[in-house]
């Protein structure tokens, strides 16, 4: 679909391009190519995907990630889903991670050698993750409801199974 993800469809916004390691970043000053706004609730139904639950919604939206999720608002409310999504650990910010826990959602983190952590807050978060390797400050968590049909399976995980 040729739109940018945010918390309401119809509005249009600036693709900024001129961004090093990213396709487009949506800019905040109006630099770029104008494109209409599209809900995750939207896109969902507009697919004819509605039905098709549970749903695994993959935000990596370049710091838009808390309009997305608003924007998945219907969806989260009527189906089981898991959240997965980048945040970052550099300044302390972690702030769509903060937003999700505070929101009643359980965390996890998962190493790429394959261990898995529950977090619980932000320290819990730095803890799990100065076990990974990997350099900068962008790391990926999965988000459950503890009702979700996902959370047996993420939570073995972290307690040592598979």
């Amino acid at each position: 679909l040729d739109a940018a993800v945010a918390a309401t469809s119809g509005q249009t916004v600036h693709l900024d391009e001129s961004y090093g390691h990213i396709p487009a970043a949506v800019s905040a000053d109006g630099v770029g190519t104008p494109i209409q706004t599209l809900s995750i609730d939207d896109a969902v139904r507009g697919a004819g995907l509605w039905d098709a639950a549970p749903f695994v919604l993959k935000l990596d939206v370049e710091g838009l990630e808390i309009a997305a999720y608003e924007g998945a608002a219907e969806l989260r409310r009527a189906h089981d889903h898991a959240l997965v999504f980048e945040d970052f650990a550099d300044n302390d910010r972690f702030g769509t991670l903060r937003r999700f826990l505070a929101d009643g959602y359980l965390a996890f983190y998962a190493t790429p050698t394959g261990r898995a952590f529950a977090v619980h807050d932000v320290e819990s978060a730095r803890r799990a993750i100065a076990s990974d390797p990997k350099p900068g400050g962008s790391r990926n968590f999965v988000c459950v409801l503890p009702t979700s049909a996902f959370h047996p399976t993420l939570d073995a995980w972290a307690r040592g199974g598979r």
